[in-house]
C-alpha cells in the first residue's frame, strides 16, 4: 500500500477535507486546522476531492462554491449522497442560497477569521467512530 493511501486509511484523528481552487486559501485553512490538531487533506479541484472522499473518511468537508469544474452545492449533494459528513460551504458571496441545499452543515463568509473557522469545524466535526461507510 503506499503511503498516501496508508495516510488517507488513517481515522485516529479527526480529518477534514478542504476543497478549494487557490492553493493560498488551501494552504491557510490547511495550516489552521493542522495547529489545532486536525489531518488536514487539500483538494484543488472538485474531481480531486471526489476522489480523496472515496477513499477516506472525513469528520468534515470544507468546500468553496465557485470552483471551476462545479459550484461546491452540487459537490456537497454528491458527497452527501454517499457518506453522511457534515460539510462546510464558504464563499465570497453573501447571498443565502446555501441555506437551501439542505446538505450544507454550516457557512463560512470570506474573508474569515481562523478562529471562526476552528470554531465551525470543531462545532460539526464527527468523531471517526461515527463515520458512515
Amino acid at each position: 500500500m503506499s503511503d498516501i493511501t496508508d495516510r488517507l486509511r488513517d481515522d485516529s484523528q479527526p480529518r477534514v477535507l478542504v476543497v478549494d481552487s487557490s492553493a493560498a486559501v488551501g494552504s491557510g485553512i490547511h495550516d489552521i486546522l493542522a495547529e489545532q490538531g486536525f489531518k488536514v487533506d487539500v483538494a484543488a479541484s472538485a474531481t480531486q476531492a471526489i476522489e480523496m472522499f472515496s477513499r477516506c473518511n472525513y469528520a468534515c468537508v470544507i468546500t468553496e462554491y465557485d470552483l471551476p469544474e462545479m459550484d461546491g452545492a452540487d459537490l456537497a449533494r454528491m458527497m452527501r449522497g454517499k457518506k453522511d459528513v457534515p460539510i462546510v460551504l464558504m464563499s465570497q458571496r453573501r447571498e443565502n442560497y446555501w441555506q437551501s441545499t439542505q446538505v450544507v452543515a454550516a457557512f463560512l463568509q470570506k474573508p474569515f477569521q481562523g478562529y471562526k473557522l476552528v470554531e465551525t469545524v470543531r462545532a460539526h466535526a464527527q468523531p471517526p467512530q461515527q463515520y458512515a461507510a
